[in-house]
């Protein structure tokens, strides 16, 4: 019987984000993905979730400061009309 083993390297990026993974790896036939070892499938989900979490939180912190923005522009705006009349 021969050996099911692989070495495997994967470089990932997205959002930014890069993640590697450097293993070896079993042929599987019954996980949750068929004859991909559940390894990897967990790198990608792990991966994907982490970058995916830290672009959620640059977004809603480049949204804020946007808000931010225009409340101010819409204040001055509201003082300089007061301010006139």
């Amino acid at each position: 019987m021969g050996d099911s083993r692989a070495s495997i390297k994967v470089e990932f990026s997205i959002y930014g984000e890069t993640y590697k993974l450097d293993s070896w790896i079993n042929w599987s036939t019954g996980g949750e993905v068929p004859e991909v070892d559940d390894r990897v499938i967990e790198f990608f989900r792990s991966s994907y979730l982490d970058a995916r979490g830290k672009w959620d939180d640059a977004t809603a912190e480049d949204d804020a400061k946007k808000a931010e923005a225009a409340e101010r522009a819409e204040l001055a705006r509201l003082k300089a009309k007061y301010e006139q009349g």
